[in-house]
């Protein structure tokens, strides 16, 4: 059974002096990549829709690829959403435009389909 002493330079080592284990420097991190490439293939899924409209293929490609591309950015939104309003450095144009093309492609998408 180890001393106090030891037990507290552990302590130490894995939680520094004066820092808390829930206020620590992780956060969470959605990339600026995660967020446009399933909605260039959400698009590019939906022109391949468009350009063969009689091609039975085409269509359970591209929908199936919209749909799989629309899920993955329904769950990506909302978590690159908590990272640009908790973390300051994360609030590049770069990020902001591909969170506001991706907002604006599921807010498109959910009116299209109520509609």
């Amino acid at each position: 059974m180890p001393d106090g002493r030891a037990a507290s330079r552990y302590h130490r080592r894995i939680a520094p002096e004066g820092s808390n284990a829930m206020t620590g420097s992780r956060f969470l991190h959605v990339p600026t990549s995660l967020l446009v490439s399933p909605l260039v293939l959400a698009i590019g899924a939906l022109v391949l829709l468009f350009q063969f409209p009689r091609n039975l293929v085409a269509w359970n490609i591209g929908a199936w690829t919209v749909v799989a591309a629309s899920v993955l950015l329904a769950l990506l939104v909302p978590l690159a959403a908590w990272s640009l309003a908790k973390n300051a450095a994360t609030r590049t144009w770069p990020r902001i435009l591909a969170f506001s093309a991706c907002t604006l492609y599921l807010a498109a998408l959910a009116i299209g389909s109520i509609t």
